[in-house]
Order: structure tokens, then sequence, then C-alpha cells
């Protein structure tokens, strides 16, 4: 009996996940603001320099900007 309750439920929960994550990979990109704040927090982090502090505003120049 309380399958039945929960198979509607259940089965949207499966729809919504099958509709997000179809091809996941190729719809996954970056925008330039979050690959410029992840390479710089990956290069804090390799240098062992983290701080309580966030990475700065944008230190690096993209596309002679």
């Amino acid at each position: 009996m309380k399958m039945k309750k929960y198979f509607p439920l259940f089965f949207l929960v499966a729809l919504f996940l099958f509709v997000r994550l179809y091809n996941f990979p190729e719809n996954l990109n970056f925008g330039t603001d979050q690959g410029m704040g992840m390479l710089e927090i990956y290069n804090l982090y390799q240098q062992k320099k983290i701080t309580l502090i966030s990475q700065t505003g944008s230190s690096m120049t993209v596309h002679g900007r």
C-alpha cells in the first residue's frame, strides 16, 4: 500500500534526475570568472598559501582585458 502512495513521487524524482543529468559532461562549462577563480584557488592550494581570505578579484588578464 505504501509503495503505491509514493510511486508518483519516485517517478517524478527519477524523471527529473534523468532530464537533469542527461549529457551532463557536454553541458558542463565554466565561464571566464569561474575558470579564473578556480585556477587561482588551485594555485594557492598547490603553493600551500591557504588564507582565510578568498581569492582576489581578477589578477589574471584574459583576452586582453
